[in-house]
């Protein structure tokens, strides 16, 4: 009998903890859908006649239309860009200005200048300052930087501008913020469906999907994850395995065309800032960085890592824009000169 009466009082026990849950989620669900219609809806940047749209491009994903100008929206830093007849934000490319020395940046939004003018960005930097170092000298920087790309957008936009100019050097920086989980999408979607994909943990099944939708709670808390999400994704094995192949892959194109190559490894924001948070972001980025390290050992490739650079100036300048993870005009001159040292001076003359 008095197994019984405890049994009771256990199951009522249960029943009162579960309704107190499913109360306070109610709740919270109630609480998320009136604050939701107090508050403002979010609206889209307004977009002008001004601003300039990437286009769909059946190899890279997307690329900036050739030969245009206007405002990239690029978070609360619109960025003014002028593209050549590659849709590269650099000026005009001189087929004809022969001999030259010619170096072709690639990369993402670090390489492509996010929130900051032509002229501040690395790529103009470092041509100036090799120009200043060594007078006399005819060269030539091309900025192939787009926002979003990773090492397998490199090495197909490297293939689209070795189509139409010679190039003899190639500096490719890796990020490793997004990089591995960039290119984890090409083993997912067709390069003209990129723009579709998501991260592993992203990936739902069918009641998960439903729940999300018809919960205010729900989108709220999958919103305020994602960003963490990203990050477990873009460090997991299968992410560092895809930018691996990719990377050998653009490193294996460099050596076919005779190309010397410098790899520059780009920190998180975070790794820069110090802190518990720093020692999370880097023991995340560890995999990744330690793979770039090594495939470019293996095909006797150069590599700096750029967080030296950012530390020298983090407390003498601002390194970054504010409330971003870019560079500011002052960091993209830190990294300029450390490329500008990192690249050996034999490299550095015009060919004959």
């Amino acid at each position: 009998m008095r197994a019984r009466t405890r049994f009771i009082r256990f199951l009522q026990q249960v029943g009162v903890s579960t309704l107190a849950v499913l109360v306070a989620v109610l709740s919270l669900e109630l609480t998320v859908r009136i604050v939701r219609r107090v508050s403002p809806p979010e609206r889209a940047a307004a977009r002008s006649a001004g601003y300039i749209t990437c286009d769909r491009d059946p190899l890279l994903g997307w690329v900036f239309p050739a030969s245009s100008q206007g405002l990239f929206q690029t978070g609360p830093h619109p960025t003014r860009v002028e593209t050549n007849e590659l849709g590269l934000r650099s000026p005009p490319i001189d087929a004809g200005r022969e001999p030259c020395l010619r170096i072709v940046v690639l990369g993402d939004s670090y390489a492509f200048g996010w929130g900051v003018q032509k002229n501040e960005v690395f790529p103009r930097q470092l041509e100036a300052m090799i120009v200043e170092r060594y007078p006399g000298i005819s060269v030539e920087v091309l900025n192939a930087g787009v926002p979003g790309y990773g090492l397998y957008q490199q090495c197909a936009m490297l293939e689209r501008v070795l189509s139409h100019v010679e190039v003899d050097i190639v500096v490719s920086t890796f990020s490793l913020a997004n990089d591995p989980a960039d290119d984890l999408r090409i083993l997912r979607f067709a390069p003209d469906r990129l723009t579709e994909y998501t991260p592993e943990l992203s990936r739902r099944n069918a009641v998960l999907s439903w729940v999300i939708r018809k919960s205010a709670l729900a989108r709220f808390v999958d919103r305020r994850t994602s960003a963490v999400r990203f990050k477990i994704a873009n460090s997991s094995g299968e992410a560092v395995d895809a930018a691996t192949k990719c990377l050998n892959e653009l490193l294996s194109t460099c050596a076919e065309h005779d190309l010397r190559v410098l790899q520059v490894s780009i920190p998180h924001r975070s790794e820069i800032t110090g802190g518990w948070k720093a020692r999370l972001v880097t023991s995340l980025s560890e995999r990744a960085s330690d793979m770039q390290n090594r495939v470019a050992e293996q095909h006797g490739v150069r590599t700096i890592d750029a967080m030296k650079a950012m530390l020298a100036i983090e407390d003498s300048a601002e390194a970054y824009l504010l409330n971003d993870s870019h560079w500011a005009p002052a960091g993209h001159r830190a990294v300029a000169e450390a490329v500008l040292d990192a690249l050996p001076e034999e490299w550095l003359r015009t060919p004959d």
